[in-house]
């Protein structure tokens, strides 16, 4: 379970829902430069999948595991109506536990018509978090278009 303040949650498939609570983790940490960091991509799928794939570089994780990080996670936030996670919680956020080797994972999506942001990173001792690679925030449409129209 992820502390940030608000009532947390058990989610779908091994992941942790909270609701609007996690500016406080967030200012504990110091972002990397983006060149060392690598980057994430976030793909909707249909309205109830999406694909997060990832590079990052073997030294930027082992320059947070240098700053407490312990345990690789993947987050998902709806930042519906332009929220800017550098200044405002999200309005939930869903985590998932991933390997260090991973590179990519399925995220199911509980609401569509909304915009999402995937984002890498470490928790580390007190529930910091540590980011390593932010996506850029992509739209979940309600219904997706066939390929026939």
């Amino acid at each position: 379970m992820i502390k940030g303040g608000g009532a947390a949650l058990a989610g779908a498939a091994g992941a942790t829902a909270v609701g609007k609570a996690l500016s406080g983790d967030r200012a504990a940490s110091e972002p990397l430069p983006l060149a060392e960091t690598g980057r994430i991509i976030l793909v909707p799928r249909t309205a109830e999948d999406a694909y997060a794939y990832w590079e990052v570089p073997e030294s930027a994780k082992e320059t947070l595991r240098h700053q407490g990080g312990e345990k690789l996670a993947l987050r998902l936030y709806d930042v519906t109506g332009g929220v800017d996670l550098a200044r405002q919680a999200a309005h939930n956020v869903q985590q998932y536990s991933v390997d260090e080797l991973d590179q990519d994972r399925h995220l199911p999506i509980s609401v569509s018509d909304r915009d999402y942001v995937a984002e890498l990173g470490y928790i580390a001792e007190g529930d910091r978090w540590l980011t390593l690679a932010r996506s850029k925030p992509v739209r979940v449409p309600a219904q997706f278009k066939s390929a026939n129209g």
